[in-house]
Order: C-alpha cells, then structure tokens, then sequence
C-alpha cells in the first residue's frame, strides 16, 4: 500500500484524531451546515469552532507525519502517490477550511461592528432627550417661577415661544 502506512498500522494518534473527526467534527460540520442553511444566528460562531478544530487536526496530521521524516507515508520518490495525493489532496482539505473561516470571522466582526454602531447611536439618542427633559424642565419650572411671582407678559410669551427666557 503507498497510501499513509499510519492507518493500516493503528497509529494512536491517528484512531484519536480520525475518531473525534467522525464522531464530533462530521456532526458539527452537518449542523453548521443546517445552520447556514436556516440562517441561525449561531451559524458564524459555529463554523468557527468547526474550522479551527478541522485546521489544527490537520496541522497536528502534517506535523506528526513531518517529525516521522515520512516513514509511514506514500514513497518520496513516487511523485505521483507522495506529492500529488499525499501532499497537495492533504493541503488542499486544509486550505479549503481557511476561505470559509475568514469568512465566518468577517461576518462575525461586522455584526460586532454594527451593533456597536447601532448601542453608539441610541447612546447618542438617549443623551439628546435628557437634554431636551431637561430644557423642557427648566423652562417649565422658569415658567411657573414668572407665573408665581406674578410675572407674565413679555417674559412669559418669549418663554411660551423658545422655551427659555430671554435675558
């Protein structure tokens, strides 16, 4: 067999690693899926987690096969079955998670951006009507002040009119 020599032999590594990918990474892949397809708020967050634990399965794949110099993996000098099925069909299950992780971690960053925009917003809201409760509460009490000290006239009507004495 010119395949990688780990699986026929029970590497401990190997079962672990292939054994939390079928059992917790394939399901949580089919559920960020239905996610996505249903739109479900938790969809982003989802596929981040699922990436993450996909890439660095792959990393610690690579890297154990790397420290082993290749010994159990496809011949070095069969281009065909080391460099070609091994090497770049291994890579590109790697690099194809990474498109759909930045792209779950944009949409997460814009959601966080935009709900920051939108907290500044009513925060900038909020603060305008204190300001107007309060003008309205100093004119009133301006008013009552004018109407209890038998004031009127003049006063009272550029009170009525901009809502804050004129002086």
């Amino acid at each position: 067999a010119k395949a990688d020599g780990r699986y026929k032999s029970g590497d401990s590594f190997i079962v672990a690693t292939e054994s939390f990918s079928a059992l917790c990474m394939g399901p949580g892949f089919l559920l960020a899926a239905w996610a996505v397809y249903q739109r479900t708020i938790y969809r982003d967050v989802l596929i981040v987690v699922m990436c993450v634990f996909h890439t660095y399965s792959y990393i610690l794949y690579f890297s154990t096969a790397i420290h082993d110099r290749f010994v159990h993996c496809a011949p070095r000098d069969d281009f065909l079955y080391f460099w070609v099925l091994f090497v770049m069909l291994n890579a590109m299950r790697f690099l194809f998670a990474l498109p759909v992780l930045f792209y779950a971690s944009r949409n997460i960053m814009r959601i966080y951006s935009t709900r920051s925009q939108m907290l500044e917003k009513l925060y900038r809201q909020q603060k305008l009507r204190l300001r107007r409760r309060r003008r309205k509460r100093r004119a009133s009490g301006d008013r009552e002040r004018l109407l209890h000290d038998g004031g009127g006239g003049e006063e009272a009507q550029d009170l009525d009119e901009e809502g804050s004495l004129d002086r």
